[in-house]
């Protein structure tokens, strides 16, 4: 609304999200096994704050690393003049890759993405396989609704790369920002 340009997302995206963004905060989160050297560290002090300034920073830059990803497409989109309901579905489908690669960077704050890829949460896969299934089905099926135009194969490869660049630059900065995150 700042800027001009005409609101792209309604409420039955809002409500897609949150059939995303809730299972893997109750399911996935919950689900995730302790890490290997959970025993050995140094209990929490007493008087720590539960959330320390590190970790506000940290979770204020994903976020912002996040909307800057999804932003600069929808504003590369809207330069290239694709239709509006094609922009729509483009930063829609890029909104919920990178959620789901916040998700897989925040599995631990001591492993890597490799790490994070390992099969032993089935909770998450299950919660991405529906969420893939229902982003499939909105695109195919449910367009109307969600008023969505036809995505392109490389229209989907460009959500994809830009939620795995997301990924990288997250894991790249979180070797930097570990001692903050873990203290």
């Amino acid at each position: 609304m700042l800027t001009g340009l005409s609101i792209i997302f309604s409420p039955i995206h809002i409500a897609f999200l949150e059939m995303i963004i809730d299972p893997v905060c109750s399911l996935v989160f919950e689900a995730e096994k302790e890490e290997k050297d959970i025993m050995s560290r140094r209990p929490r002090a007493v008087t720590s704050h539960l959330f320390t300034s590190g970790l506000v920073l940290w979770s204020l830059l994903q976020g912002v690393l996040a909307f800057a990803a999804v932003a600069v497409l929808y504003l590369l989109a809207l330069r290239r003049g694709m239709p509006a309901e094609d922009v729509r579905a483009l930063t829609f489908v890029s909104l919920v890759l990178a959620n789901l690669g916040l998700v897989l960077g925040n599995r631990s704050f001591d492993s890597s993405v490799r790490g994070a890829l390992r099969w032993d949460n089935h909770a998450l896969w299950r919660v991405s396989a529906v969420a893939g299934v229902l982003l499939g089905t909105a695109l195919a099926w449910a367009r109307d609704l969600f008023r969505f135009g036809p995505l392109h194969a490389d229209d989907l490869a460009v959500a994809f790369g830009a939620a795995i660049g997301l990924v990288v630059v997250l894991e790249i900065l979180k070797r930097f920002w570990r001692g903050w995150l873990t203290a």
